[in-house]
């Protein structure tokens, strides 16, 4: 008799073990996707009932998708029929996955930009074409920057912004430097031979990393003797700025996941 109420009590208890368990997941709250506002105010209700050993990841998912995803209506769009009546545990799985799609695509235009569109860019703008600069060198015990400068433009100018590769053809692990050089005055149609000890002790080290004798080297801006810049590559400025920005997504998105 004893024996058979225990087993009745063992059974009485995975019942209701298993009931609760079932209730729990069916009783937890779920997204609202039907609109950006309500997506946003149903995050917060759905992090209430996240463990704590989830939540960390789980509000700094859903603090990525606030600030850079749903915003967009294009953006949200495409999210709410994937998040509407997700669980935390359903929305996180999805967050993980999509997030670490998100990195895979920035990375892979990120090395397209890289091997095409940076030296494509480069290169592809008439006015400062006009600006040759040849027999560049770097010395690493002076910090000197050297280098012939021809100016075919119509204007005087007296500073540039360069960028130096080893090849502006479409090729991967290619070193590149950007960096500033100041000069007198050089008129249309001039040459002179451009000589400048770099002071910054940051550009110093990334040079000596980075330049090799008679890189190939461009202008990528150009500036009047009082700084004004009169001459600008706005495509290839706005794509470096763009790479900057997903970089610096890139490295948010990561840090998130591996919380």
């Amino acid at each position: 008799m004893k024996k058979l109420l225990f087993v009745l009590c063992l059974g009485i208890f995975f019942l209701g073990g298993c009931g609760q368990t079932t209730t729990n997941t069916q009783n937890l709250p779920v997204l609202d996707a039907s609109s950006q506002e309500k997506l946003i105010e149903s995050l917060k209700v759905v992090s209430a009932s996240v463990p704590a050993d989830k939540k960390l990841k789980f509000d700094g998912c859903a603090a990525f998708y606030e600030q850079f995803q749903i915003p967009s209506q294009e953006a949200f769009e495409d999210l709410a029929p994937q998040l509407n009546g997700k669980n935390y545990k359903e929305a996180l799985a999805f967050f993980e996955e999509d997030m670490g799609g998100m990195v895979d695509g920035f990375k892979q235009y990120l090395a397209e930009l890289s091997i095409v569109g940076i030296p494509t860019l480069a290169t592809d703008n008439k006015e400062l074409n006009k600006i040759v600069i040849t027999n560049l060198k770097y010395n690493k015990d002076t910090h000197a920057k050297e280098m012939d400068i021809e100016n075919k433009t119509d204007k005087t100018i007296s500073a540039l912004q360069i960028m130096a590769r080893e090849t502006f053809e479409p090729q991967p692990n290619v070193k590149m430097a950007m960096f500033l050089v100041d000069f007198p005055p050089l008129a249309p149609g001039k040459k002179a031979h451009v000589s400048e000890v770099e002071e910054i002790a940051p550009v110093q080290e990334m040079l000596a990393t980075k330049i090799t004798a008679n890189m190939p080297a461009v202008a990528i801006q150009a500036f009047d003797k009082d700084k004004n810049l009169v001459l600008n590559n706005d495509d290839l400025m706005n794509t470096i700025e763009r790479i900057g920005t997903m970089r610096s997504n890139i490295e948010k998105v990561e840090e998130v996941l591996q919380l």
